[in-house]
């Protein structure tokens, strides 16, 4: 297409020419960030597959009277064989404290856990916690603290605030004789 005389014709062509290319690219650039999440949505969801499929050989080896249920001795036990202590610490478990890790995986409390508690457990305590995590904790902890202030019908509530009151009265008082104290300096000084 060879321009014509006038300017504004051959700018439009070319600024035409210029939308369709950037149509094109941006159009590839969104096709390709939708093919990489979701390949990576794919990726992630096999992970988990092979995470559980090892887990539940790791509980099957640990599970020695083949009861299908876990006691910490067994757990504890079962620690002691690298293959499982190098796996347990791939997936981000600290293996310090046996007994701690048993009770965050053991969800009912009956001192034994079933493969179904131990896969979630598992999962559930692998990597870093992260923030809605950390804020689920907090909203259970003040549902908690609500849940005793009323089991306790307010009586620790009510001697909490009354220490806080004698607290912010006594700082009232303090603040009124430092008050006093500067207005009888500054008094002094003017005369």
């Amino acid at each position: 297409m060879a321009c014509q005389s006038s300017f504004d014709v051959c700018s439009s062509e070319k600024k035409l020419v210029m939308n369709i290319i950037t149509g094109v690219f941006v159009d590839n650039a969104v096709e390709t960030a939708k093919t990489q999440h979701d390949w990576l949505v794919q990726k992630q969801l096999e992970l988990r597959e092979k995470y559980v499929v090892e887990m539940r050989e790791i509980f099957l080896d640990l599970d020695e009277d083949a009861s299908g249920t876990m006691t910490l001795e067994e757990l504890t036990r079962g620690l002691k064989d690298p293959r499982v202590q190098s796996y347990f610490t791939a997936l981000g478990l600290e293996l310090h404290d046996t007994a701690r890790l048993f009770n965050l995986i053991d969800d009912d409390g009956s001192g034994d856990v079933s493969i179904d508690e131990f896969l979630d457990g598992c999962l559930r305590l692998k990597g870093e916690a992260k923030s809605i995590d950390m804020h689920s904790v907090i909203h259970q902890m003040r549902r908690l603290e609500d849940r005793i202030s009323q089991w306790h019908g307010g009586e620790h509530l009510a001697s909490s605030q009354a220490k806080a009151d004698q607290r912010r009265g006594a700082r009232a008082v303090t603040a009124r004789g430092r008050l006093r104290r500067a207005l009888s300096a500054a008094t002094a000084v003017q005369d």
